[in-house]
């Protein structure tokens, strides 16, 4: 507003120095008069009508500039919105991304558990058949002894009874 209002004053005070060439030739010409007053009071009129107007298109422009000054405002209350939503979704596409890992890491475990658990179930079940197989060959080799063992005492058995048949004859 300033700004203009010493522009209209640089305008009048040009203007002034052209009027004031030839309004001296007038002078020269003629005295003051009234006709002189008059003619400077319209000239200062007309200065300051087209002040008013130069006042209402720069109070236009300024509302223009204000109008797209708002407009770039809201876009970059959009184009922040829009980067803070950008944030969330990549974040939550991070947090997704960590729990597919998480849940393959999780799958791989279990699988990897299973696969050792079965390697040790096979392990166990050969040692376990493997044990068997010592019980039944351990079993083969103490079966003389065992006959021998019974045997043993079946005829030890065996010869008491004779003995003692023997002493009944002879005591009977």
């Amino acid at each position: 507003m300033a700004m203009q209002s010493r522009e209209a004053a640089n305008e009048l005070y040009q203007e002034g120095f052209a009027d004031a060439a030839n309004d001296e030739n007038t002078l020269a010409e003629e005295e003051l008069s009234g006709s002189d007053i008059v003619g400077a009071l319209l000239k200062v009129q007309e200065s300051i009508d087209r002040q008013a107007e130069k006042n209402e298109q720069t109070a236009e422009q300024m509302r223009q500039m204000l109008s797209q000054m708002r407009d770039v405002l809201d876009e970059v209350q959009r184009m922040r919105n829009d980067a803070a939503d950008s944030t969330r979704v990549a974040q939550l596409a991070a947090l997704s991304g960590v729990s597919k890992v998480q849940k393959d890491a999780e799958e791989l475990t279990v699988k990897s558990i299973g696969e050792v658990t079965e390697r040790n179930r096979k392990y166990i079940d050969t040692l376990v058949l493997e044990s068997r197989r010592r019980i039944e060959r351990l079993g083969m080799i103490t079966l003389p002894d065992r006959l021998f063992y019974y045997g043993k005492w079946t005829v030890l058995i065996l010869a008491l009874c004779l003995l003692g048949h023997a002493i009944w004859q002879i005591v009977a």
